[in-house]
């Protein structure tokens, strides 16, 4: 990626004409948007969210068996079942 980077750069500045405004605008703009990619592949944005919400789904599905102490909570005395809820969401 930021071999990606300097070589748009690089290849900005290598214009062979007078340095005028739009050289360095070239320039940072051939740079941004490099930087941007490796932003957005190395974070996942939305790959992030969809667990996060995968796992707040799965927490909304289970929780009413755990507060009424059905299914798999039933036979657990109240310390086991937290630990019990945490592994199963």
């Amino acid at each position: 990626m930021s071999g990606s980077a300097a070589t748009t750069t690089i290849g900005a500045l290598d214009t062979g004409q007078q340095l005028t405004w739009r050289g360095p605008a070239l320039t940072l703009i051939s740079f941004a948007i490099p930087v941007a990619a490796m932003f957005t592949g190395y974070y996942k944005f939305r790959e992030r969210s969809y667990f996060l919400q995968q796992t707040a789904d799965s927490a909304e599905e289970e929780a009413p068996a755990f507060r009424l102490g059905v299914g798999p909570y039933f036979d657990l005395s109240d310390e086991d079942a937290p630990a019990e809820f945490t592994a199963r969401v």
